[in-house]
C-alpha cells in the first residue's frame, strides 16, 4: 500500500473549511483565555500591586521615570493594558514558578518581599526566591524570554541585560539595608520556546546602587514631592542597538503607559520615521556591505 504525505497534507487542507471546521460551535477558547487573563489581573495581590501613591516598585527603576511619577500621582493611563501584555506577564509567572519548583529544597524563600522608606517615597519589591548555594545565601531572579534573547546577550557580550541587573542589584542592596544580610545573587533566563536556561551567580556591586539607583530614586522623589512629573526626564524615542547594529524604537518609551500624554499621539509614527531615516543613513555610510566591517554611528541616541 502506498502513502503520499504531500497528497495527504493537501487533501486535509482543502477540506478544512468545507468538512472539518465546525462553524456552528459556540466554543471560543481564545475568548475564555482572554477573560481569565483579565480576571486574574484584577484579582492579583492588591496590597502589593495596587498601591501607587508614593510607592515605587523595584522594576520601575528601569522604566521611564516620568511615567513612574505619573503613576505614583494617580494620573490616567493612555489606555488599559492590552490583553497580549497580560498574557506576556502570565507566561512569565508560569515559567518562573516552574524554575522555583525545579530548584526544589534549595529554595529557602519564594517571593521574598521588600519595603524600604526612601525620603518621601517607599520602594517595594519581590525577588523570585532566595537559595542556599552550599552555605552561601543568594537572592534569585529569573526572567522568561524567547530564545533570540539568548543570542542577544551573547552579541552584547553580557549575560544579563542592564535593566535586569538593576533589579537584582537592588534586591541585594535591600537585603543589606533592611535585613543586614550580605547576600549575593543569582540570575537566570528561561526560554519560552524550549525551557533552555542560562544563568550565573552575581556579586553585589555598590557602584551600581550609587551611580544608577540612588540618582533615579532622587529624581523620582523630587518629582513626587513637588507633584511635577516633568522634573523626571523622558527616555529618548530612538536608540542605537549595538547587538543588532541598527536604530530602533526605545522600549522604555513604547512600554510607558503615559508616553502618549507626554509626547502626543503621533510620537510612535515620528519615532518609526526617525528609525527608518537613521537606518538608511547608516546603510549608506557602509561602503562595502559584504566586507563585514560595521560602521559605528556618530550619534547613538536620538531625542
Amino acid at each position: 500500500m502506498s502513502y503520499h504525505y504531500q497528497e495527504a497534507e493537501k487533501y486535509i487542507k482543502d477540506i478544512y473549511f468545507s468538512e472539518t471546521h465546525d462553524s456552528q460551535s459556540k466554543l471560543n477558547i481564545p475568548k475564555i483565555i482572554e477573560e481569565k487573563l483579565i480576571k486574574d489581573n484584577q484579582e492579583k495581590d492588591s496590597n502589593y500591586f495596587s498601591q501607587r501613591e508614593g510607592v515605587v516598585h523595584v522594576s520601575s527603576l528601569y522604566r521611564c521615570l516620568r511615567g513612574v511619577v505619573h503613576e505614583m500621582l494617580g494620573a490616567k493611563k493612555d489606555s488599559e493594558m492590552e490583553t497580549r501584555k497580560l498574557g506576556v506577564f502570565k507566561a512569565g509567572n508560569l515559567f518562573e514558578d516552574f524554575v522555583v519548583q525545579a530548584l526544589g529544597s534549595r529554595v529557602v524563600h519564594a517571593q521574598r518581599e521588600y519595603r524600604y522608606k526612601y525620603k518621601s517615597i517607599e520602594l517595594v519589591g519581590r525577588s523570585d526566591f532566595t537559595i542556599d548555594d552550599e552555605g552561601t545565601m543568594r537572592v534569585g531572579e529569573n526572567k522568561s524570554v524567547h530564545s533570540d534573547s539568548f543570542w542577544m546577550r551573547e552579541r552584547e557580550g553580557t549575560l544579563i541585560a542592564w535593566h535586569n541587573q538593576i533589579q537584582l542589584q537592588v534586591y541585594m542592596w535591600l537585603e543589606r539595608v533592611l535585613n543586614n544580610n550580605n547576600w549575593d545573587g543569582v540570575f537566570s533566563y528561561i526560554s519560552k520556546d524550549d525551557c533552555t536556561v542560562i544563568g550565573a551567580p552575581i556579586k553585589f556591586n555598590a557602584h551600581i546602587i550609587e551611580e544608577v539607583v540612588i540618582p533615579a530614586l532622587d529624581i523620582i522623589n523630587e518629582a513626587y514631592e513637588k507633584k511635577d512629573p516633568n522634573l523626571a526626564p523622558l527616555p529618548p524615542m530612538v536608540v542605537f542597538s549595538d547587538a543588532k547594529h541598527q536604530y530602533q524604537k526605545n522600549w522604555l518609551a513604547t512600554y510607558c503607559e503615559f508616553h502618549e500624554s507626554c509626547c502626543g499621539k503621533g510620537w510612535i509614527l515620528e519615532a518609526t520615521n526617525l528609525v527608518t531615516q537613521r537606518n538608511k543613513e547608516l546603510k549608506a555610510a557602509m561602503p562595502n556591505p559584504h566586507a563585514g566591517k560595521k560602521v559605528k554611528p556618530k550619534v547613538e541616541i536620538i531625542n
